[in-house]
């Protein structure tokens, strides 16, 4: 009976300890950007970690709740979301809204956004932007603040950042997760994209990481 409890604890744990930092492999699970980007103001002792998205990609829908669950509460990790910009009149909106989000700490709505733009929600439209902001939570007041801040010259710039950090990374599919501003994560399957995520963190952290 002992010898069983030991085997199956014994299990257990390796079972976690494979969970906690998989395998991975260059060229399957991650790739390195040719010219690594420079990034100053990194808090010390973190990897920064951007995750390039769409409000409108089915995909960055579902593995939303995985990046707020295992990675944005992640210590080790300096967490950045972007929404791309290829085209300010295709993604501006969103860029718009991702940045203003940001500013004024309403991280809370972007499950409803996510919701909102698959049920056909049409953002560049003024009115229904606010009738959204309405619906979840906002009084006239924050609502206010959230069209001065979305229509402000400090969004304008993100916006510009953001589509200029898309051409940068190269990002031709979303989501596009970038750890430690050269290592792109490739996998298509949620789960498996957060896990090597979280083992291209250790291993940097570690310092097992040579490239």
């Amino acid at each position: 009976m002992k010898k069983c409890l030991f085997l199956l604890l014994t299990f257990f744990n390796i079972g976690q300890l494979f969970a906690a930092d998989i395998l991975i492999e260059e060229g399957k699970d991650y790739k390195l950007l040719s010219v690594p980007i420079s990034v100053v103001n990194i808090p010390r002792g973190k990897v920064h970690v951007i995750e390039f998205f769409s409000y409108n990609c089915v995909h960055c829908r579902a593995v939303e709740p995985l990046i707020k669950e295992k990675l944005a509460i992640n210590k080790k990790i300096a967490l950045d979301t972007i929404q791309i910009v290829y085209d300010e009149k295709y993604n501006g909106a969103f860029a718009r809204i991702n940045a203003t989000i940001k500013l004024l700490h309403l991280e809370r709505l972007e499950k409803a956004i996510f919701a909102a733009v698959a049920e056909q929600k049409d953002f560049n439209d003024v009115i229904q932007l606010k009738q959204f902001l309405a619906k979840n939570g906002l009084n006239q007041k924050q609502i206010e603040q959230f069209m001065d801040t979305y229509n402000s010259f400090t969004v304008n710039g993100k916006v510009n950042e953001y589509k200029q950090l898309t051409t940068e990374y190269n990002v031709i599919a979303t989501p596009t997760i970038v750890v430690a501003d050269k290592y792109v994560v490739s996998p298509a399957q949620p789960e498996k994209l957060i896990q090597v995520t979280q083992a291209l963190v250790n291993k940097i952290i570690n310092n097992k990481l040579k490239k």
